[in-house]
């Protein structure tokens, strides 16, 4: 199998088929005018021939014309001949062995629909791999067939250049082509080689790149620099449609024979994603393998250059199973960080731990390429206050991190852009014209990037939105289906991944000519689409949804575009919705807030700039106290359209600094700050609780390994002081030696004052160096002192001694912490007596205390003392108890002693000294029969004990009998007890209880005032007034016995409150009748709110008939007015029957100024009876004042009213148009001359116009 093309073929190229083209339009037209089929198919397989031969990846070894292909071999492979064969050619890869090729040649680039390529798909034999080459770009959407194939459809050929026509044309005619080398930039290069310096087998290492999509450009450099022959495994994560770009870039950039890839792809592990464009297998450029035959084939080929197998993190597994023994050099995964946090579950091949006995799995040298290691979650800040990353790669099992090149090296070489954040501010009024929320939002968020786009007017525009039906509806005006075409002089085209592909090629294809664009989409273009570099972003949140910054910036940052702009500019509109405040400032958070914090903590993970100026502002907050957010603005541009940039920066500044961390930083500037005013050597202390606890936490993780060393370092510049334990014991030290020069010993005395540690310090040495707990360094540095290690015995008897001198001087042993005594001497004496009790004190010693007369038990001392005072108080007040507040001490004694004598843990000596003085062993059983005994007096006085327990008179007996009866219920009381309250009349039932207290007290209002009718709400007592409305219920609901029925009635009690209510109010009535001499109570009372309501209530039930003649008749005698608004109106009436009979007419204007009041009240009349709203009796006496009911009628009336005023006022009716005075009846003046002179004129307005002296 050869790889010239036939000569009959030969001389269409000759005769200038592939000459001068630019575009595969051009190719095709010349197809479409070749009239014999078979030839122009034939030449569409030898296009196919010629992209396989000329591509810079080497995927052919042999090309034959069908036509031309021995029938030996047809045989050999299972081929026929025949007229209807659907294939043009056959082709042998390193990989694959033979393909058939076919080719369909569609007019007007029509879908190739199912039953056109049905031929092609299902032909025998079914094993035979096939590749179609078409013109057209919509294939059909399902498998067709059991043959594996793949299309090089009409938008893979439209992106050949003039270079490769003429490339293609060399080869065609001479069987070769010029070779093609690829010239990467010398910092990719560099990049390239400090990526992979040193990484050996068995390794991982994660390179982290700057998010300016250099992943395509440096894969290719990490493989062109490697040392033929090699083998490399690419693992490429997010499907199909990022393999297949990568595929693309290498065949475009490659150096011509360098590369041959090998596309594996198991069928299992091809997964749609939404956030993915869509693609099927058959609509990429090239084949996908899975089978282990074709592996070994193309490991066995023999081949120079570098062999790569691209394939997806879910195809690892099957292929390095494949490659047994024969790995390649180099692993590397493209974008890893799709493989971090929890996806990390989805690829036990890559991350799980082998087991104990499973064998030891070798792998090659891996790099984990990403641009996001570790984002981090703006606002959600950890206790460090750091932001909380989404994930982290910094687990071992992505092995060390990598960043040869940092964001704003790589802007200086020239392989990123510099960017720009502008911020437009934009006011959304309340929306009041229909349109949803969503509608004015987009409109609001499209007047701020207007702006910003007019002023930078970039080229080509990348809009990302939360999703692509958001992206689409943000460029659709209201009442419209699509969106626009074109907006502000750019094109507008908005992406959706779930479209098929050849529509999402087709909208590319109309931006060939490279207009200015702008171009909306989700994340499909961002995520497998060939995007183009763009030098805008626009970020347009949607309600409540967050926007996906992660890989939204990769486009943006590439290089500087042809004619595009050398600064990439990001537009985040910031909405502001809720109106106004008090001062005049848009009210609330603007919308977008929380995407433009997410926005700057991308931009700080990325830009070491952005970063340093917040750690540095932080830094400043924590040394000043005062939080400066300048530094911030000045690399973020704000414009404000109805919103004031300054205020914005000033409310809103510190939130978007604290929502980005820096807490760290704030905590480091504040322990700078107070360690400058440290003297030298001086262990920090501070009163700042949170500093101190942030002190400590920076130990213990610098301790357990935990603190980065970037942190490290800043502490230690700032004199950090990580063992704080041996400066202060140097510290100690340095006193100690100090107190040993001006003393001449180390006897350090307590306390001291110069330096009140040291004591405790020195013994604490002490102690150590007896147990052995000093560290040798410690000791030698005491022992260069001459340090004493035991000063206990000469202590002890220098306490001894001074025991000694406090006993000769006050004749006791009790030594005071205070003046006389010393706390010193008063803790010693302790510890003696306790050390005595424990049989631990040496004989000699308690020889010594003895002779001294020492008191060893104080306790019994106090004891007796206490009896004294208790028999000095018994003595003056026999058969009372001491009080719990006046002699608190001896009440405590008194209680301690019978708690003691009750556990029967009182000495025999005791109790005997206590009954010797008459202690009374029971006070509170005392007590109860001396409450008793005033029970029974207050019986004797008042007939009964029904006392209420909040009783005033007698509190303390209410009380104590109230206790007892809840006692009697639960049966706690001795039998005796509960007999001797009954024998005075207790009323064990409470609620019985209750009631006689009740009856008692409404028997004592009746006695002063003659009558049971308590007020409602009486403010003397005001459960009674309650008590004797619930008997009124109680009796309707039978719930009274009869004999407390026949007690109320013995009191004349009225049962029906209603009649009693009615008679209450009906006195206060005519106490009002009597203070004002009428019976209209205004409904603003004061006096007596309660009155008002119930006139009204009164009128109503005589309007229903429910009044009753005999209360009628009480209150007609009283002078009752039943109908208050007919005495308003007759009031009113009477005033324009005065008015009438003054001016002869009933129409007052309404602006009247002299009698408003009466103006309001005719426009009223008017107004009711046009709308029938008047009785005809009102109405009949209105007309008896010539009423004028018409509304235009009355306001001429009125105007001429005003024209008899002016008549008498300036002697003539020629008023002036614009009459200051009424430039209303100027107007109207004139139109009545051109009503007259239009003949319109009715003659009863001219004939009293003309009485008045109307000049026409």
């Amino acid at each position: 199998m050869g790889n010239i093309i036939p000569s009959r073929l030969i001389t269409l190229v000759e005769h200038g088929l592939f000459d001068n083209l630019h575009t595969f339009s051009e190719l095709e037209a010349r197809f479409g005018a070749v009239e014999d089929i078979t030839l122009r198919h034939e030449w569409m397989a030898c296009l196919l021939h010629g992209l396989l031969a000329t591509g810079r990846l080497l995927r052919m070894t042999g090309f034959q014309l069908w036509r031309d292909l021995p029938e030996h071999l047809r045989e050999q492979m299972g081929l026929h001949h025949n007229s209807d064969n659907p294939f043009q050619a056959i082709y042998k890869s390193p990989e694959g062995g033979l393909h058939a090729v076919g080719a369909l040649f569609s007019e007007n680039r029509a879908p190739i629909t199912p039953k056109l390529l049905a031929p092609f798909a299902e032909a025998q034999p079914a094993t035979l791999r096939r590749v179609l080459i078409t013109n057209a770009n919509a294939l059909p959407n399902k498998v067709m067939g059991q043959a594996p194939w793949f299309a090089v459809r009409g938008h893979d050929l439209d992106q050949l250049t003039h270079a490769d026509f003429v490339a293609l044309r060399q080869w065609l005619r001479s069987g070769r082509s010029e070779p093609q080398r690829h010239q990467p930039a010398p910092a990719l290069v560099a990049l390239a080689k400090e990526s992979l310096q040193g990484l050996q087998a068995n390794r991982r290492r994660t390179v982290v790149l700057p998010p300016s999509g250099l992943t395509e450009s440096l894969l290719l450099t990490y493989l062109e620099g490697l040392q033929a022959p090699a083998t490399v495994t690419v693992a490429v994560s997010g499907g199909l449609a990022r393999l297949g770009k990568l595929w693309r870039h290498l065949n475009r950039h490659a150096s011509s024979l360098s590369l041959s890839v090998f596309p594996f792809q198991p069928e299992a592990s091809l997964r749609g994603s939404s956030d993915r464009p869509k693609l099927n297998p058959w609509e990429l450029p090239f084949a996908l393998y899975d089978e282990p035959a074709a592996v070994e084939r193309f490991s066995q080929w023999r081949f120079h250059g570098i062999k790569l197998y691209l394939t997806t993190p879910e195809g690892l597994p099957k292929l390095e199973a494949l490659l047994q023994g024969n790995l390649p050099i180099l692993r590397m995964i493209t974008d890893a960080h799709k493989l971090a946090g929890k996806r990390q579950s989805r690829y036990p091949y890559l991350f799980e731990e082998l087991g104990d006995f499973e064998p030891a799995r070798q792998e090659p040298p891996t790099l984990f390429l990403t641009h996001a290691p570790e984002p981090k979650q703006a606002g959600r800040l950890s206790p460090e206050g750091d932001p909380k990353p989404l994930y982290s790669m910094e687990s071992g099992q992505f092995g060390p991190q990598v960043m040869p090149l940092e964001y704003r090296a790589a802007v200086e070489r020239q392989l990123a852009r510099p960017y720009q954040l502008h911020l437009p501010l934009i006011f959304m009024p309340t929306p009041t014209d229909g349109l949803s929320r969503e509608e004015h939002l987009s409109s609001a968020q499209w007047r701020g990037i207007k702006s910003v786009l007019n002023r930078l007017r970039p080229h080509r525009v990348l809009s990302t939105h939360v999703s692509s039906s958001a992206a689409q509806q943000f460029y659709t005006l209201p009442g419209r289906q699509e969106p626009d075409a074109l907006r502000e002089g750019y094109v507008v085209r908005c992406f959706d991944g779930k479209w098929a592909a050849h529509k999402r090629e087709s909208q590319w294809n109309t931006l060939q000519a490279d207009p200015p664009m702008l171009l909306a989409h989700s994340s499909c273009l961002t995520k497998g689409e060939t995007c183009p570099p763009v030098d805008a972003l626009l970020l347009v949140p949607q309600l409540e949804d967050k926007l996906d910054l992660l890989d939204a910036l990769q486009p943006l940052l590439r290089p500087t575009l042809t004619g595009g702009t050398p600064t990439a500019h990001i537009i985040l509109p910031l909405v502001f919705h809720r109106g106004f405040d008090a001062h005049g400032r848009v009210a609330g958070e603007p919308f977008g807030l929380s995407d433009l914090q997410s926005l700057l903590m991308a931009l700080k993970g990325m830009d070491s700039r952005l970063e340093a100026c917040l750690h540095e502002i932080r830094l400043r907050q924590g040394m000043t106290g005062t939080l400066d957010i300048a530094p911030l603005w000045q690399s973020i541009e704000v414009t404000g359209h109805g919103v004031d940039g300054a205020d914005f920066k000033a409310r809103f500044g510190a939130t978007l600094v604290e929502a980005l961390g820096g807490q760290w930083e704030c905590m480091l500037g504040a322990f700078a700050s107070q360690a400058k005013r440290l003297p030298p050597q001086t262990p920090f202390s501070t009163e700042d609780d949170a500093l101190d606890s942030w002190v400590k936490r920076q130990r213990k993780a610098q301790e357990l390994g935990a603190l980065p060393k970037a942190r490290h370092q800043a502490l230690s510049a700032v004199g950090f002081d990580w063992d704080p334990d041996e400066t202060q014991w140097q510290l100690m030290y340095r006193h100690l030696s100090e107190f040993k020069q001006q003393h001449g010993h180390d006897d350090v005395p307590e306390p001291w004052q110069a330096q009140p540690e040291l004591p405790g310090w020195v013994r604490k040495q002490r102690r150590d160096g007896f147990i052995d707990k000093l560290a040798d360094r410690h000791r030698a540095q005491l022992e260069a002192l001459h340090f004493v290690w035991d000063l206990k015995l000469a202590q002890w008897q220098e306490m001894f001694e001074q025991l000694r001198s406090f006993k000769q001087n006050y004749g006791h042993d009790r030594v005071p912490e205070g003046p006389p005594g010393n706390s010193r001497l008063h803790r010693w004496c302790s510890d003696q007596r306790k050390l005595y009790g424990a049989g631990k004190l040496e004989p000699d010693q308690v020889m010594q205390l003895e002779q001294l007369h020492f008191v060893w038990d104080l306790e019994e001392q106090d004891w007796q003392i206490m009896l004294a005072k208790l028999k000095d108080f018994l003595d003056l007040f026999p058969g009372q108890e001491p009080d719990a507040e006046q002699q608190q001490e001896l009440y405590s004694w008194s209680d301690s002693q019978r708690k003691l004598h009750q556990k029967q843990k009182l000495a025999e000596h005791r109790w005997r000294a206590l009954q010797r003085i008459g202690f009374d062993w029971d006070p509170a059983l005392t007590h109860w029969w001396r409450m008793l005994d005033q029970a029974i007096a207050y019986q004797r006085e008042h007939g009964h004990i029904y006392l209420d327990k909040e009783d005033a008179t007698q509190p303390q007996l209410a009380q104590w009998l109230f206790e007892q009866r809840k006692l009697g219920n639960k049966q706690s009381l001795p039998p005796d007890q509960f007999a001797a309250l009954s024998a005075v009349g207790m009323q064990w039932d409470q609620k019985q209880h209750d009631w006689h207290a009740m009856r008692v007290a409404l028997v004592e209002y009746h006695r002063q005032r003659r009558h049971c009718h308590v007020p409602k709400g009486w403010s003397e007592n005001p459960a009674l007034a309650k008590w004797v409305v619930a008997q009124r219920s109680a009796r309707k609901k039978e719930q009274l016995s009869a004999e407390q029925v026949a007690q109320l009635d013995e009191l004349g009690f009225i049962w029906d409150a209603q009649e009693l209510y009615w008679e209450q109010m009906f006195i206060q009535l005519v106490e009002f009748h009597t203070l004002f001499g009428h019976c209209n109570v205004p409904d603003d009372y004061e006096a007596d709110s309660e009155l008002a309501w119930w006139v009204e209530a009164q009128r109503k039930s005589f309007k229903a008939s429910s009044l009753g003649e005999e209360r009628g008749q009480r209150l007609d005698e009283l002078g009752f007015v039943w109908d208050p608004q007919r005495l308003i109106w007759e009031s009113s009436y009477e005033a324009l029957k005065a008015f009438h009979a003054r001016e002869g007419h009933s129409t007052i204007p309404i602006n009247d100024a002299q009698q408003p009041t009466l103006a309001r009240w005719v426009q009223q009349q008017r107004a009711a009876g046009n709308k029938n709203l008047l009785s005809p009796e009102l109405m009949a006496l209105l007309d008896e004042l010539d009423f004028i009911w018409e509304i235009k009628q009355a306001q001429a009336e009125e105007l001429f009213q005003a024209l008899r005023q002016f008549k008498q006022q300036h002697g003539h009716c020629d008023v002036p148009v614009a009459w200051a005075g009424n430039a209303q009846l100027g107007l109207w003046v004139q139109f009545q001359r051109q009503t007259y002179q239009d003949g319109k004129m009715d003659q009863k307005r001219f004939d009293r116009l003309n009485e008045l002296g109307f000049r026409w």
